[in-house]
């Protein structure tokens, strides 16, 4: 069973990425007649209880990455700034704290990648 259960790993691994979801159906009021008709007829069980409200979906596909800002991890730790995200409601935000500057007022930072999503980027 180990064997078998590598085995179908290696393969999705080898194929490419793999998304499994669950999706619920809506509440429709079609779903619910005939859930509630066959809970009334005695013919319901978990797997028609499941077949009735949702649906399992496997795709084989490539998915977008969400990626913020990726600090350089070749820079001096001086030139690296920090990265927190806020906190509290609304929270979740990426920020960014850069590095003190220098007696010039200047602060030099290295980022390897920066990509501002929806949410948005705080530079602190």
């Amino acid at each position: 069973m180990a064997r078998l259960i590598a085995a179908a790993v290696a393969l999705i691994s080898w194929l490419g990425p793999v998304q499994v979801s669950w999706q619920a159906a809506r509440q429709s009021a079609a779903t619910i007649a005939l859930h509630g008709a066959a809970a009334s007829d005695g013919q319901d069980s978990p797997f028609t209880s499941w077949l009735t409200t949702g649906r399992l979906l496997v795709r084989w596909s490539l998915r977008e990455a969400q990626a913020g800002a990726i600090t350089d991890p070749t820079a001096p730790i001086r030139f690296t700034p920090t990265l927190t995200q806020t906190t509290g409601q609304g929270g979740g935000v990426p920020v960014i704290n850069v590095t003190t500057p220098n007696p010039s007022g200047l602060s030099y930072n290295l980022l390897r990648s920066l990509t501002v999503d929806g949410i948005g980027l705080i530079l602190n």
